[in-house]
């Protein structure tokens, strides 16, 4: 309670997280006994575990290639991207204001910046990835709806239709075009859609969730109970 006031929402939470973990195991060797005994008790024996993969070029055949490899491998639940980073540098598939999406096109990689094309690279993502979705006057043309919903059929062709395949990272889209790709991939039946808009705008998950038959999802950034409230209610 003390220390929640030093998170926030996202990756903000981590390190008030490490902390109350670390309490929890504490008190769980305190007390001699598992830390899922103090929450409440062991509700299942196993959890199922998805695997989230794509490939290093924006291609349907490639991640559907790649998600195969993982069934291989034991996995009977996977998730791929699907959205703004697989047509960004496609002519005509995105309309966006003049240079908005080369926060999408760069790709700027992780770890220490030695450049100053690498920074500018990486300035650009956070400038697009700090604008909340309805702001960012990014739509799907039809060509782009056209290009996504032959990526999925790509995959789907290779790893079949009974493997459940969630969607996540569609990118900072409005509901609008979140509503028109999720109609347009239902036939593909998408275990879930996620994080398509903001989780601060419960309004519009209802708007999207009931024009569409795809689940959404969100969630993952919300930090403590509180945030979950609105979308709850």
């Amino acid at each position: 309670r003390r220390i929640k006031q030093f998170g926030g929402h996202g990756r903000q939470g981590g390190g008030v997280s490490a902390v109350e973990i670390a309490l929890w195991d504490l008190a769980g060797k305190a007390y001699g006994v598992p830390i899922y005994q103090m929450l409440g008790g062991r509700f299942r024996e196993k959890v199922r575990l998805y695997c989230d993969t794509d490939a290093t070029v924006p291609s349907g055949t490639e991640t559907g290639k790649r998600l195969k490899q993982r069934m291989a491998l034991g996995f009977t639940f996977l998730k791929m991207d699907l959205g703004l980073m697989q047509i960004a540098d496609v002519p005509g598939a995105v309309v966006s204001p003049a240079g908005s999406l080369d926060g999408y096109r760069v790709q700027p990689g992780r770890g220490q910046v030695k450049t100053l094309e690498q920074r500018r690279a990486r300035n650009a993502a956070y400038d697009l990835h700090n604008v909340r979705h309805p702001f960012t006057g990014l739509h799907f043309s039809d060509k782009g709806l056209d290009l996504l919903e032959q990526y999925i059929a790509e995959v789907r062709e290779i790893i079949g239709m009974d493997i459940p395949l969630a969607i996540d990272h569609v990118g900072h889209i409005s509901l609008q075009n979140g509503i028109r790709l999720a109609r347009r991939i239902e036939k593909y039946v998408p275990a879930w859609l996620e994080d398509v808009i903001p989780w601060q705008y419960p309004e519009h998950y209802r708007q999207l969730q009931d024009a569409t038959t795809v689940p959404i999802c969100t969630g993952e950034d919300i930090y403590r109970k509180e945030g979950f409230e609105p979308l709850l209610k």
